[in-house]
């Protein structure tokens, strides 16, 4: 009996697995079926269901005449999800700055400053930290899965190998400016800038100064090989500026970048002029934050307080620490046309480069000098400095240099013809005459080893050994005391010597069979001839 009591209740259990396990197979059939039913419907359909509602449909019907889901069609009806929703879950960022993120990446890439992957990454990361935005990631920085997704939401983006175009591999031609001068005039001509007033378009940049210049020439008594100046320790400190013109020679306020490690006392900014912007660097270098606060803090606000009318251009190189996405968007949405110079071409198109800062530095020495012999100052100081900077640009009238500059540039009025190519073909020839100087030097050098080959002939196989230590010995006093049979042959040993050690010798050894003049029968005569140097054209 026991034992048929264990049967039964082992059969039942076996029936009771099979039941579960039917029950699961056909609950992920269903789900398997469920997910292959799934309806798939257009934006228009959604739109003409909402619309058949409207008119008196009702819900259900509406989801059938137009294959949309009910549950869909109810939660857009009651405005409970938006429109235009896409599925899963909602993306960290909105839409509007996913956009603005991708003009960004586009932008970057156009200017020659591709955006990388970890760049973005870290953007994102930043933005998020700002803004106080809840995020799921570690330190508010997005990891690989959300990569993947914000490149699968913008298909126009895609990773591709960057190629390096440093100067020197890729020199900048006229064929290039050109095309470059063709696209700014087109997307000017889209936004009707092409024909604004010069007072309205600028270009920004920035320049170092030294805190103790060196003067080119000075006066001191005759026969004085190097006069000195007793100069401050910090002779080799530097302090960056921000700067900014306008095509018709108007200067907004400048920024001085400090490299204090804390931020500078009041009696350091007591001593900004008015208006002037400063800003606490890293080693007092421009960075895309100091870049940024210029743009806002001083060149927008000097805009707005002069009544400009917007908007207006301004022209910057392409360097990645300015070019931010925050940058972009607050020129855009304030109306500045922000339009970046050709790479490798700032010595030629770029005003500031070209017409004002060699003259600004040239009065800035002059500024300095005057002043530190007024106040009796020895060690010059960087908190010293922007006083010293504003003698130095009221000293100056940047009116005609600016409009100068901003005409040879191409820049006002708009046009290729106006820069002066002829730069870069200089430029290309100074590359051509180290190219050839390196082939001279290859040339004489093989030369070297021609005449080492000779020297080694000479001294195994045309003299013996005794008389090559004789030679050695005499070539140690000076002098040779010898046999004078030998005083020719000593002296061409001599000679091709010194061939094998002085490197711009221009003379080869040929050995003949000849006789010396000295009669001897068993003597080579070692004849010098000259050699045109090889022709590396």
């Amino acid at each position: 009996m026991p034992r048929k009591k264990n049967m039964r209740e082992t059969s039942k259990r076996k029936t009771k697995e099979r039941v579960k396990k039917t029950y699961k197979k056909s609950s992920v059939k269903k789900s398997a079926e469920k997910k292959k039913v799934e309806k798939s419907y257009s934006l228009e359909a959604l739109q003409a269901a909402l619309n058949a509602m409207g008119e008196g449909q009702t819900l259900r019907q509406a989801a059938a005449n137009f294959g949309v889901p009910k549950s869909t069609l109810f939660l857009k009806s009651k405005c409970i999800v938006p429109l235009e929703c896409k599925k899963g879950p909602r993306t960290v960022l909105s839409t509007e700055d996913e956009a603005e993120i991708v003009s960004w990446i586009v932008f970057s890439a156009d200017s020659g400053h591709p955006v990388t992957k970890s760049r973005l990454l870290d953007y994102v990361q930043k933005y998020a930290t700002e803004k106080k935005i809840d995020t799921p990631f570690k330190n508010n920085r997005p990891g690989q899965h959300w990569y993947r997704a914000f490149m699968k939401r913008n298909p126009n983006l895609s990773n591709k190998i960057v190629h390096n175009h440093a100067s020197t591999r890729a020199p900048v031609t006229e064929e290039d400016l050109r095309d470059w001068f063709a696209k700014i005039r087109l997307h000017l001509e889209d936004k009707k800038l092409l024909n604004i007033e010069p007072h309205r378009i600028f270009n920004a940049g920035e320049s170092t100064f030294m805190l103790t210049p060196k003067y080119n020439k000075v006066l001191t008594e005759e026969g004085v090989k190097a006069p000195h100046e007793i100069v401050s320790s910090n002779e080799k400190d530097t302090s960056t500026v921000l700067f900014s013109i306008s095509a018709s020679g108007v200067m907004p306020p400048p920024m001085i970048l400090f490299d204090f490690k804390k931020t500078p006392k009041k009696s350091v900014i007591d001593k900004i002029p008015k208006g002037w912007g400063v800003v606490n660097t890293e080693r007092g270098l421009t960075t895309s934050e100091s870049f940024y606060s210029y743009i806002t803090n001083v060149f927008y606000k000097w805009l707005k307080e002069n009544n400009y009318v917007f908007p207006v251009i301004l022209y910057v190189d392409g360097r990645s620490s300015q070019i931010t996405l925050p940058l972009l968007k607050f020129c855009k949405d304030h109306l500045i046309e922000l339009i970046i110079l050709y790479p490798n071409a700032t010595h030629i198109i770029h005003p500031l480069d070209v017409a004002i800062f060699h003259p600004l530095k040239d009065s800035y020495k002059k500024v300095l000098q005057e002043w530190r012999i007024d106040n009796n100052i020895y060690n010059f100081k960087k908190q010293m400095f922007p006083p010293v900077l504003k003698m130095a640009l009221e000293a100056c009238d940047f009116t005609e240099a600016a409009i100068t500059g901003f005409k040879t540039c191409g820049l006002y009025p708009l046009c290729a013809d106006a820069v002066n190519y002829n730069i870069l073909s200089k430029k290309n020839k100074k590359k051509d005459v180290t190219h050839k100087f390196n082939s001279t030097n290859n040339a004489v050098q093989n030369r070297e080893e021609i005449s080492e080959g000779l020297l080694k002939i000479f001294e195994q196989d045309l003299i013996s050994p005794d008389v090559l230590a004789s030679f050695k010995q005499a070539e140690t006093d000076g002098v040779w005391s010898g046999d004078v049979a030998y005083v020719a042959l000593f002296e061409s040993w001599l000679k091709l010597r010194k061939l094998c050690n002085v490197s711009d010798a221009e003379m080869i050894a040929t050995v003949s069979d000849e006789s010396c003049d000295h009669g001897m029968s068993d003597n080579i005569t070692i004849d010098f001839v000259e050699v045109q140097m090889p022709n590396t054209d």
